[in-house]
């Protein structure tokens, strides 16, 4: 008999592994002659819409998109730091004592920003921004030739936050319908392993033992991990 119903304690993907692996069992079967044939099909049915809605989660282009997006920001956080940096020993007294201030403002804040965590770096290149782009502190960096760094950080950081964002809001949709789909799938498992546990009863555990057996140590393992 098949021993195990209740799955709702297995984490999302042991859980679509397992209903994986049953689909597969059954595939394995002359569901005819098991007279499974109906039962499998509206398994099938459910685990294929479940299978539809876990498949984003596991290839996420979006964070692909956001490492690039970091990289670019990171970029523009060293060159603009770095040619600050620089200009602040800068024979010309005006450009030095301009450069020197405009690296008061950016070590207020931190010396190496793009080694923080992404929602850490995003705050403070989104305050550095803001104090860069006061008209005094902009005039500056125009002066040192640092200004086209400015207008790259905050084009950076804008799209890194609106993608940010993005996933996060599209993350949240996915976790919602995946939930949908794993309850109908369980629930129809459920029925599966009823219809088979009570056809084993009424015809003999023989013919339905393999499929019985695989579906029970699969299960087993997945409780255990």
């Amino acid at each position: 008999m098949i021993l195990y119903f209740n799955l709702t304690k297995l984490r999302l993907m042991n859980f679509y592994q397992v209903m994986t692996n049953v689909q597969l069992f059954l595939s394995q079967e002359d569901l005819e002659t098991l007279k499974l044939k109906d039962a499998a099909k509206v398994f099938d049915e459910k685990y294929k819409a479940f299978d539809a809605a876990v498949q984003p989660m596991r290839g996420d282009v979006d964070t692909k998109e956001l490492n690039k997006l970091d990289e670019r920001r990171d970029k523009a956080l060293i060159g603009l730091y770095g040619h600050v940096r620089v200009f602040t020993g800068f024979p010309e007294e005006a450009k030095a004592t301009a450069a020197q201030q405009l690296q008061a403002i950016l070590l207020k804040y931190d010396k190496a920003p793009q080694t923080k965590p992404l929602r850490e770096e995003t705050a403070i290149v989104s305050n550095v921004v803001s104090d860069l782009e006061v008209a005094d502190a902009k005039a500056k960096l125009t002066l040192i030739g640092a200004d086209k760094w400015l207008d790259e950080l905050k084009d950076a950081n804008k799209k890194f936050e609106a993608a940010y964002n993005a996933r996060t809001q599209r993350n949240m949709d996915l976790v919602g319908q995946t939930k949908e789909k794993r309850i109908a799938l369980d629930d129809e498992y459920r029925r599966l392993a009823h219809t088979i546990n009570a056809l084993a009863t009424l015809g003999g555990e023989a013919p339905y033992k393999r499929l019985m057996s695989s579906i029970n140590a699969d299960i087993q393992q997945a409780l255990l991990a």
